[in-house]
């Protein structure tokens, strides 16, 4: 037959091996959320900067759109800005 203190050190050794588990479940779940946090700052970070640089060219294109020199360029970097302006306002979209 088994005794009491034997049944109670069993329970005692299993609920302390299922509390380490769970910790260790929980701690590995935080650090993946915290991956997946770094990782969408460094995604809205880089479209925060796209989104700079597309706003800067269209600011040039607006200053030298009377000038002679830039005709052609002007044309063609507008649009590619009206192309690249639209996906980064798509991509936006999905952040937020």
């Amino acid at each position: 037959m088994i005794s009491i203190q034997f049944f109670t050190s069993i329970v005692t050794v299993l609920v302390g091996v299922g509390g380490l588990y769970l910790a260790f479940v929980k701690w590995q779940s935080d650090r993946e959320d915290r991956q997946s946090a770094e990782l969408l700052r460094e995604d809205v970070f880089s479209w925060a900067n796209e989104c700079i640089d597309c706003l800067q060219t269209l600011s040039v294109l607006v200053e030298k759109r009377n000038s002679p020199l830039f005709e052609g360029v002007i044309f063609a970097q507008r649009r590619d800005l009206m192309l690249r302006t639209s996906v980064l306002i798509e991509r936006g979209r999905l952040f937020f």
